[in-house]
């Protein structure tokens, strides 16, 4: 799969902090009983502020939690080249830390089928030439 590294970082502050305690100790379960976890997208195009707008949910077994949205030039390269045209994505977490007040930082990998990677995009686009 293609792949580009992204983070959220979570306060208090914002909406979707209360779900974000809650994300780590549920990760922090599943790592331990081997269960189930990882992130969804959802685009939502509704948004007020970003058409590409993409919300990011942290799954645990059956549960969903909103920990953000892809910053606005993540989402809008994931909705332009992969999304519009109908390329699946998905994610995978590959670093999650929290502190002591409220503060939570998800980083992960938005993944796309083989053949979908920024370099095959590229090429395809003919923006990309290999030497």
């Amino acid at each position: 799969m293609g792949s580009r590294h992204t983070s959220i970082t979570s306060r208090r502050a914002q909406s979707s902090a209360n779900e974000c305690p809650r994300l780590f100790c549920a990760v922090q379960a599943a790592e331990r009983s081997n269960g189930h976890y990882g992130i969804e997208f959802r685009p939502y195009p509704n948004n007020a502020h970003d058409r590409n707008a993409i919300a990011v949910d942290g799954v645990v077994g059956n549960r969903r939690l909103h920990i953000g949205y892809l910053d606005r030039k993540t989402a809008k390269a994931v909705h332009d080249d992969l999304l519009s045209k109908g390329i699946p994505v998905a994610g995978e977490i590959y670093n999650l830390w929290a502190s002591g007040d409220d503060y939570l930082e998800v980083k992960f990998f938005v993944l796309a089928p083989p053949g979908n990677g920024v370099k095959a995009r590229l090429k395809r686009t003919k923006a990309y030439e290999i030497d």
